[in-house]
């Protein structure tokens, strides 16, 4: 029926068959292909930020004076700076003392005087005496002559004014003033007196002698120029055979 040759080359082509498939699959067993994966599904959000990596701690044990180890940044406590711990408390330095302002001195190159008040004016012999109320006076010209002292020339007396029998004391004065916690002033002074005595129960009607002042004041009121007082002053005046005393409660109002 077949030919040997057509035999032959037939089976050739089966041998040859044969060995292709075998060959197939023995390269499918070596190298199998990988099922292949579902690729994994995007989602739109960002991807956030990784968190901030923590300061790195000191190398090793350090001086605080220095602000920390080498290379590092000074390590601190991020909730100080919202306050400070309980229990701290401010401590002054010991090298700073607050000083308290010094008292200003009071100089005055050139000062005017004036003022008024309440007084009295009496005498006194050796077996008499009397006195009456009156209207006390005192003017003064001052210049100073170092810090818070005062040379004046000054005018001081008081005068009972009664029309029927007025008597009237007048000292003329050269003394000095002197300033002391600012306020506070003395005054003392030397000069001549006057008095005259309008009444017929005295045998004299003028006369002249030696008179001493002294008083003291507080300026309730310092300006700039001008400065307000009360003063308290007397004066005693010394005659031949009698010794006349005035005295006055005055308001003074200076300028300077």
């Amino acid at each position: 029926m077949f030919s040997r040759e057509s035999m032959i080359t037939r089976l050739l082509f089966g041998a040859v068959a044969v060995l292709v498939f075998h060959t197939e699959a023995q390269a499918q067993q070596n190298d199998p292909e990988a099922p292949s994966e579902p690729a994994a599904p995007t989602d739109p959000r960002p991807i956030p930020p990784p968190p901030p990596a923590a300061p790195p701690g000191p190398a090793g044990p350090y001086s605080p004076e220095y602000g920390g180890a080498p290379g590092y940044p000074p390590s601190y406590d991020p909730a100080a700076a919202y306050g400070a711990p309980p229990g701290y408390a401010y401590h002054p330095s010991p090298y700073y003392v607050r000083q308290a302002a010094p008292a200003r001195e009071i100089f005055r190159p050139f000062t005017i005087g004036l003022g008024v008040g309440m007084g009295a004016l009496s005498w006194h012999t050796v077996n008499d005496s009397e006195g009456r109320a009156g209207l006390s006076y005192t003017a003064r010209l001052g210049v100073g002559f170092a810090r818070n002292w005062v040379c004046f020339l000054g005018v001081e007396g008081t005068s009972t004014g009664q029309t029927a029998s007025n008597q009237e004391q007048t000292a003329y004065l050269v003394g000095a003033q002197g300033f002391f916690f600012r306020r506070l002033f003395l005054r003392g002074a030397l000069g001549l007196a006057h008095v005259t005595d309008e009444s017929d129960r005295r045998g004299w009607a003028d006369s002249r002698g030696h008179a001493f002042m002294g008083g003291a004041g507080v300026e309730i009121v310092q300006g700039h120029n001008t400065s307000l007082a009360v003063e308290l002053a007397a004066t005693v005046a010394r005659y031949p055979g009698i010794s006349w005393y005035n005295s006055g409660l005055n308001m003074v109002i200076n300028f300077f």
